[in-house]
């Protein structure tokens, strides 16, 4: 929402402090649990020439020995239903994936997936992804009945298993895993 963009851009230090923690908190919790980490954050594009810093929807993605394997700026912002990205936010301009035991594994964020292109560079080459990840605040707003579609459609036209994680509570929800191919026989595991 824009009061959250609002208040949480990191334009003075202690608010920029405050996400540093959080990388660090998270990095150690990877190599304490041994797992690997996706989270959403704030990017900073300092520029040198300008007083302005200009910032990104950010995923980072730590694995389980704490360092960091994939950051990436979401490239397609949204500016229609409850979001206002485009007010805030800079779009960012390189695809990212990663490895992950055995799998490779790309990352979009929330609205990225109305591109079809990105997913399918994310599918061939050089990143020939196995599994798309998307984390999302996919608000039940009116475009939210598209999401079951788009993803289900990438995951298809990809040949990849599509995973969209959202927030949970009744106002988000509908995280689901979707395989290849969908069909009667095939449905994606839809979870609250």
């Amino acid at each position: 929402s824009e009061d959250t963009f609002e208040k949480f851009l990191p334009r003075d230090k202690s608010v920029m402090e405050t996400l540093e923690s959080i990388d660090q908190l998270l990095q150690s919790s990877a190599k304490e649990l041994d797992c690997y980490i996706c989270y959403g954050t704030i990017g900073t594009i300092h520029r040198t020439n300008e007083n302005n810093d200009e910032y990104t929807i950010r995923q980072n993605v730590i694995d389980n020995t704490g360092n960091l394997v994939c950051s990436y700026d979401k490239i397609h912002l949204c500016n229609y239903g409850d979001c206002a990205e485009t007010r805030f936010f800079t779009p960012g301009n390189k695809p990212c994936a990663f490895q992950c035991h055995g799998f490779k594994i790309g990352v979009i964020i929330c609205a990225d997936m109305r591109s079809p292109s990105l997913t399918r560079v994310l599918a061939g080459k050089p990143y020939t992804c196995d599994v798309i990840l998307q984390p999302a605040a996919f608000s039940r707003d009116i475009s939210f009945r598209t999401w079951k579609s788009f993803r289900e459609t990438r995951a298809v036209e990809n040949s990849v298993y599509f995973v969209a994680v959202n927030y949970a509570g009744d106002y988000y929800g509908n995280t689901s895993i979707v395989g290849p191919w969908v069909d009667e026989g095939h449905e994606p595991e839809v979870m609250g």
